[in-house]
């Protein structure tokens, strides 16, 4: 994949402690960096997201997702299309 400098990343399932690590490192490469998750995000993984200054939100809904023709979508392999902002990537 190769991104621009300053790209989109909105990630579906961010307070996994992986994707919460590849939502930070991603962050810390300069991307503009965003999520969600089904339910409360729990330390480790809401440090990192906080420390980074990771913008997320809790529960799915295909209002949180941003500007669909700018971004990357990154999704949790648990996620499938009866998500509502998966089956809108």
């Amino acid at each position: 994949m190769n991104l621009e400098p300053n790209s989109k990343i909105y990630f579906i399932g961010i307070g996994g402690i992986a994707m919460s690590a590849a939502a930070g490192m991603a962050k810390q490469l300069g991307y503009e960096v965003s999520g969600c998750d089904s339910k409360t995000i729990y330390n480790p993984a809401k440090a990192v997201l906080d420390e980074q200054g990771v913008d997320y939100s809790v529960g799915y809904d295909a209002a949180h997702l941003p500007d669909l023709s700018t971004t990357t979508f990154v999704a949790s392999a648990g996620e499938d299309e009866t998500n509502p902002e998966r089956s809108e990537e």
